[in-house]
């Protein structure tokens, strides 16, 4: 199983950045993950992927697990960090989402 982690700044109210997070959401939808949060954590759950969301006061922190068989498949967790890094990052730090 593969495991990687990234972290995206922001400077935005907790509940705010946890808003732009879901809106995030929709682009995991595509992949079949879906999320339940609970206050400022989320779990992920999809075919061959699970995770932990955590909102603080600083910043957005993803740990995202890709299981074997869905590295077997097909999914690269490198790409599928940097695509993460770089949508999170863009929801994070748009004007208005």
């Amino acid at each position: 199983m593969a495991e990687f982690e990234v972290r995206v700044p922001h400077d935005h109210p907790v509940d705010e950045a946890c808003r732009r997070v879901r809106t995030f959401e929709a682009q995991l939808r595509k992949l079949r993950v879906r999320s339940v949060w609970s206050g400022e954590r989320a779990r992920l759950s999809g075919m061959g992927l699970t995770g932990d969301v955590e909102v603080t006061p600083n910043e957005v922190r993803l740990v995202v697990r890709v299981s074997r068989l869905a590295t077997m498949a097909g999914v690269r967790p490198d790409n599928l960090r940097a695509t993460i890094t770089s949508e999170l990052g863009a929801c994070l730090s748009a004007a208005r989402v």
